[in-house]
């Protein structure tokens, strides 16, 4: 049912001039990742990464993205044209599609101001739309089962079904290294943690973060 999957990042975006490197260091991962799907296409955005599946089951790619440290949430989508009627179609699509939802929302944006019909417009619009197609659905804006999103952008727009979680709150760190100390202090080349926080540091992945035990002096 669904085109393509759309990852976002995590606290990659809060990146100043250096975001481009931890980008390219994420897409980098996902490529390696998805390696066993010959016929995925992987597409860096800006601000997200798109996986074109070509009729690969999303369900075995996300299973795989979802391994991969610094994606804040993975997508499933499609695209259609730019015009109120393949809207609709497309969120039937995927109102239809996803069985097992009792409840629904509509979340529409408008990328593209020049789009005719404003974004509450839609949510009304789209909603009775699949309302009146469907036989088990009821509106939910607070709790749905699913979440329809639109986004209406300048040359198509995209319609999300099933979101999932990635590995939240992990930094892409390259190149860093550091050791974990314990039973005494010591001067070493690099920074020192704690037991604890190293094991906190391999999810964000740290190349190096070797154990080591540095004795020091007792105290009196």
């Amino acid at each position: 049912m669904y085109d393509f999957l759309v990852l976002r990042f995590g606290e990659i975006f809060l990146k100043g001039r250096n975001k481009k490197a931890f980008d390219l260091k994420l897409e980098e991962t996902v490529r390696a990742k998805l390696q066993c799907f010959p016929d995925v296409r992987i597409k860096r955005h800006f601000d997200d990464i798109e996986i074109r599946l070509n009729g690969t089951d999303d369900e075995l790619v996300k299973n795989v993205l979802q391994d991969i440290f610094g994606i804040h949430t993975i997508s499933a989508a499609i695209k259609v044209n730019n015009d109120l009627e393949s809207i609709k179609e497309g969120v039937l699509k995927i109102a239809q599609g996803e069985s097992e939802a009792r409840t629904f929302k509509i979340s529409a944006r408008r990328k593209n101001k020049q789009f005719p019909t404003h974004a509450d417009e839609l949510n009304h619009l789209l909603g009775g739309h699949v309302l009146a197609n469907t036989d088990n659905l009821k509106v939910d804006v607070h709790h749905p089962d699913l979440n329809i999103r639109v986004e209406v952008g300048f040359h198509d727009t995209r319609i999300y079904g099933r979101e999932y979680r990635g590995a939240v709150a992990c930094r892409l760190a390259q190149a860093a290294k550091c050791c974990s100390c314990f039973q005494g202090a010591s001067t070493v080349p690099w920074p020192v943690i704690s037991c604890k926080n190293a094991a906190r540091l391999l999810r964000r992945f740290i190349s190096k973060a070797p154990l080591i035990q540095v004795i020091g002096r007792n105290k009196k």
